[in-house]
């Protein structure tokens, strides 16, 4: 193999560095990605505890969910081209994912039975234990 010249060696170092640049900022993305989902899981779970009407709370609360779902997969496409994504540290992004979701569930249904349509005092605790585990793996992902 040939040493390479000068200006061949500059172009990779030039390469390489902005490489490095699109990785790092893929962290960041990641961190961004779990904070919106985050949020958008908590104000839907608050839409859903204090709207009255049944059928606008519904839709208010699939329409939060679907647009902070759509929000960061749709920015998230539009970043440059990257190798495949590295799985978060410690455990995949299910694992965090999951009990979000289930916490949700959860408030959904016990707020329902118990009767606890617009108290505060259920509600927002319960939106805060839903975006408790994106924030957490939010805060795991490596800085840049």
């Amino acid at each position: 193999m040939h040493d390479p010249s000068p200006e061949q060696a500059r172009q990779a170092l030039a390469r390489a560095a902005e490489t490095s640049s699109r990785v790092r900022s893929r962290a960041s993305s990641m961190r961004l990605y779990c904070l919106v989902n985050a949020g958008g899981w908590a104000a839907s779970l608050l839409a859903y505890g204090f709207i009255t009407p049944v059928a606008i709370r519904i839709v208010a609360w699939a329409a939060i969910v679907t647009m902070s779902l759509a929000g960061v997969v749709f920015w998230n496409r539009r970043r440059p081209a990257e190798a495949l994504p590295v799985p978060p540290p410690r455990g995949p992004y299910w694992g965090y994912t999951l009990p979000m979701c289930l916490i949700e569930i959860a408030a959904i249904i016990g707020g329902d039975a118990a009767g606890l349509r617009g108290e505060p005092a259920f509600w927002i605790p319960a939106a805060i234990a839903v975006a408790l585990p994106l924030t957490v793996l939010a805060f795991r992902v490596p800085r840049k």
